[in-house]
C-alpha cells in the first residue's frame, strides 16, 4: 500500500507536472472515493518551501481549505517563506494567488516556456489572508477570497 502523500503527488503530477521529491508533503479534498484537489509542498530549504496546487472543480475549494493550505506551512513546519512558480500566461493562477497575499519576487524571462515567463511568487506568514491571529487579516466564512 502506498502512503497517502503519493496518491496526492500522482494527483498533482497528471495535472501540473509536479516532479516527485523526496521532502514532497500535501493535503487533500476527497468527496466520495475521488480525490478532487491537492496542495503540495516540496523545495524546503531552511525555512523556505514552494506550494502546488491543482484541482478538478474550484467548488470544492471551501475556506477552511484554504486556511489549512497556508496554517500547514507557515504554522506546522515553521516556514518563514512560502514561494510559487507559476507561468504568466497562466492569469487564473496568478489572481488567485495575488488575492491569498502572494507577491511578485522576481520575473523570469522565458522562464516558463519559450516566449512565456516564469512570475515567482512569495509570501510571508503576516502577507498572508487565510491565517488567523497576530498573522494576518482574519478570514470568516462570510468574508470574500
Amino acid at each position: 500500500m502506498s502512503s497517502p502523500r503519493e496518491p496526492l503527488w500522482a494527483f498533482m503530477n497528471a495535472r501540473m507536472g509536479v516532479p516527485w521529491s523526496s521532502d514532497f508533503r500535501a493535503i487533500g479534498i476527497v468527496r466520495g472515493d475521488l480525490l478532487c484537489a491537492a496542495v503540495g509542498y516540496n523545495g524546503f530549504m531552511g525555512r523556505v518551501c514552494f506550494m502546488h496546487s491543482a484541482f478538478d472543480d474550484p467548488s470544492v475549494i471551501s475556506r477552511t481549505f484554504l486556511r489549512a493550505s497556508f496554517e500547514y506551512p507557515f504554522q506546522q513546519c515553521g516556514v518563514r517563506y512560502l514561494m510559487a512558480a507559476v507561468g504568466a500566461n497562466n492569469k487564473q493562477a496568478l489572481d488567485i494567488d495575488y488575492r491569498c497575499g502572494f507577491q511578485l519576487h522576481e520575473v523570469l524571462k522565458d522562464g516558463a516556456a519559450e516566449g512565456e515567463d516564469l512570475h515567482i511568487l512569495r509570501m510571508t506568514p503576516e502577507q498572508c489572508r487565510w491565517l488567523k491571529g497576530n498573522h494576518g487579516q482574519k478570514i470568516t466564512e462570510n468574508s470574500r477570497l
